[in-house]
């Protein structure tokens, strides 16, 4: 069993069965049996492995590369555990990147909501990230069954989706988007009109609005950025998020204006 034996075994066993985006493993698994491929578990080395970082990198991340050698480590140790290989090799994996740090001010939001056009797909999809923090891919599939107006909730996870590290909380909706969904109610199942991806149309959006440095996922970096300098609790920001408390403090805690102040100030003042 080589490599690309051992990653279609993960992804049709254990992929397609259990995850919500087994895609994404297909997508690793591409690049890992084009240069991996034909090696045997047994035989790869961090030589190998640090030549697939390098070949890699002319192309792709350090961040693309770490998730598809998480792909391979995973893979290989569900092989293993299930004994369709001796065993799984140690692969020490590249750094985790730093997280980025861009952010829009209320002034590029703004600049990008009117540049998408009122009440556009991307207008809408932009406006629903910056009011609810939530992932791309939950807001492009995000259908009318999972959105209560009545209640002002919205279950990012819909019925029958497994939820994953990555989870897709029940968030509240705000008062102004809850108004501009009750204008938009069922034009279709889709509240975006339909499931396929904006990267396109948002990525125009972003170019007319002069911005740089602004992907898709900073929409909702903005929106917890926000949050924590308004002084919301890093606790209810990572409800929202579907994130840990600890992922939160990590990453935003800096943002916040009086951040462990009281923890300075527990005792009177020395004289």
């Amino acid at each position: 069993m080589n490599i690309a034996d051992v990653l279609d075994y993960y992804y049709i066993n254990h992929a397609l069965v259990h995850l919500a985006c087994p895609e994404r493993v297909l997508h690793a698994n591409k690049p890992l049996e084009r240069i991996l491929g034909n090696y045997k578990p047994e035989s790869l080395t961090q030589v190998e492995i640090n030549k697939y970082i390098v070949r890699r990198s002319k192309s792709t991340s350090t961040g693309t590369q770490r998730r598809e050698l998480l792909v391979l480590v995973s893979a290989m140790n569900y092989a293993h555990a299930n004994r369709m290989i001796a065993g799984a090799p140690k692969i020490h994996l590249p750094p985790a990147p730093p997280p980025k740090d861009r952010w829009l001010s209320p002034n590029e939001a703004e600049d990008l909501l009117t540049a998408a056009s009122y009440f556009s797909r991307t207008w809408l999809f932009t406006k629903i990230a910056l009011r609810t923090g939530a992932r791309a891919g939950a807001i492009e599939t995000l259908t009318w069954f999972q959105v209560d107006l009545d209640r002002a909730l919205i279950n990012f996870n819909p019925q029958g989706r497994i939820q994953t590290n990555k989870k897709r909380p029940i968030v509240p909706i705000a008062d102004d988007l809850l108004e501009e969904l009750r204008l938009i109610k069922q034009r279709n199942e889709w509240v975006l009109g339909h499931s396929g991806s904006n990267r396109r149309g948002f990525e125009g959006a972003v170019r007319r609005a002069g911005l740089e440095g602004v992907t898709r996922h900073t929409l909702r970096h903005t929106w917890a950025t926000w949050a924590v300098m308004a002084g919301v609790p890093l606790y209810d920001v990572a409800a929202i998020l579907g994130d840990t408390i600890e992922t939160v403090t990590r990453v935003y805690a800096h943002h916040a204006p009086d951040y462990l102040r009281d923890a300075i100030n527990f005792i009177p003042p020395l004289k």
